[in-house]
């Protein structure tokens, strides 16, 4: 009996340990869409530099938070390597800066033009239009990056994003925002022909009044009377002659 119950003693241990890991698994790595895949904002990565999921879930991995992870593929693909040379230098705790200098990357790649006063922005953009050299902290590298990324990728306004992001709104909130309203535009084009076609149709059946102002359905009749009954009638007097 005693054996019996250690026995299933460790099994049950041996679950939880499973459940356990699993669930850290999951809050380590890659968030997980509604249908098992890559989250929205994740998606929106991979389509936008061109790398595959597989890559985005590796920069995941390396602990690199969301909103770093567009510069590692920004810089990656300016100074044409692999992302992973990038995560490296991160993470041995290099700051973006180090990284972008370490590559021979001119500051001014991560700059969008645009009207930044009481946002974010506003140092980053100070530092781009004083004299001497351009220096940028993570924060401003990671919200210029994020600022491109966005707004080519979704087709919005800069300043639209600056005052979001002036908000407080997170970019992952901006992302997810910017998707809803492109999958309810998608469903909108999609049903608009359909009903189109409807409204076309209930024209048609309508009937079209004459010169007259008496209606004339799509055979020619006019009142509800069928344009063969006139021709019968004038038939039927034709014989009478």
């Amino acid at each position: 009996m005693k054996k019996f119950s250690g026995i299933l003693c460790l099994v049950c241990l041996s679950a939880i340990g499973f459940v356990a890991t699993a669930y850290a698994q999951v809050n380590v790595g890659v968030r997980i869409g509604a249908n098992g895949g890559l989250d929205a904002f994740h998606v929106a990565i991979g389509d936008y530099f061109k790398v595959s999921d597989q890559q985005v879930e590796t920069c995941q991995d390396s602990n690199i938070s969301d909103e770093d992870q567009p510069v590692v593929f920004f810089m990656a693909q300016r100074a044409n390597v692999p992302p992973e040379s990038v995560i490296l230098l991160r993470s041995r705790g290099w700051s973006w800066m180090q990284i972008a200098l370490h590559f021979r990357l001119n500051p001014r790649i991560f700059y969008t033009p645009g009207t930044y006063e009481g946002t974010p922005y506003e140092n980053g953009h100070r530092a781009f239009h004083g004299r001497g050299r351009i220096r940028l902290s993570d924060a401003d590298i990671v919200n210029f990056v994020n600022l491109k990324f966005a707004s080519e990728h979704y087709g919005h306004d800069p300043r639209e994003i600056a005052q979001m992001r002036a908000q407080g709104r997170s970019f992952r909130e901006i992302h997810d925002g910017f998707a809803q309203k492109e999958e309810r535009i998608e469903w909108d084009a999609k049903e608009e022909p359909r009903h189109r076609d409807n409204r076309r149709m209930r024209q048609d059946d309508r009937p079209h009044p004459d010169q007259n102002g008496r209606n004339r359905d799509n055979n020619g009749d006019q009142n509800g009377r069928g344009g063969n009954d006139h021709k019968d009638r004038n038939d039927r007097h034709d014989d009478n002659q």
